[in-house]
């Protein structure tokens, strides 16, 4: 009953921790640790001497692993942030140098720069989509357990990004060609 007891303890340390799976080897090598702890042969201390080093390797891994997903996350956030500004800010500019040429541009040129604030509006529009999306894959991924919908939202966010690149240099395109 004790090793029940030792089992569930180490358990919940480890979902303290944040891990919500373990491996099955990991689960019987720690019942073949406590079962040999009743023998002191030297076979028995080496083997538990063994796999408490195998379990703190695991876990300095396990610390790794986490800080490593925090570093990717915390980088892709600014890089949407990044994206909002840049799509945000192009269309300001646009908004700003419109308001001061309308009058004085014939409508080719007012027709080739409102296609120009229109692909920096839809960029601005599917950043702040992909900004919002990435806190449902994280909560996918963490929260619950949703793995398959984690995968398809990341996908989307890959998508909107590449897509909202593509319209920012459509737009500077439009701006650059109704300019000249």
């Amino acid at each position: 009953m004790s090793n029940l007891l030792d089992l569930k303890r180490e358990l919940l340390l480890l979902k303290q921790q944040g891990r919500k799976f373990i491996s099955l080897d990991h689960v019987v090598d720690y019942c073949d640790l406590k079962d040999t702890e009743t023998n002191d042969d030297d076979a028995s201390e080496a083997r538990r001497g063994q796999y408490e080093h195998d379990m703190e390797l695991w876990r300095e891994g396990s610390i790794d692993l986490r800080e490593s997903a925090r570093v990717v996350n915390e980088s892709a956030f600014h890089a949407l942030r990044t994206l909002v500004i840049v799509a945000g800010g192009s269309s300001a500019a646009l908004l700003a140098f419109l308001g001061s040429i309308w009058t004085k541009a014939d409508s080719e040129t007012k027709a080739s720069l409102a296609d120009g604030l229109a692909y920096f509006g839809g960029a601005l529009i599917g950043a702040s989509l992909a900004y919002g999306l990435t806190y449902l894959t994280l909560l996918s991924f963490h929260e619950l357990d949703w793995n398959i919908r984690g995968s398809i939202l990341r996908g989307a966010i890959i998508f909107l990004v590449v897509a909202c690149y593509i319209s920012l240099c459509l737009g500077v395109r439009a701006c650059y060609v109704s300019i000249i």
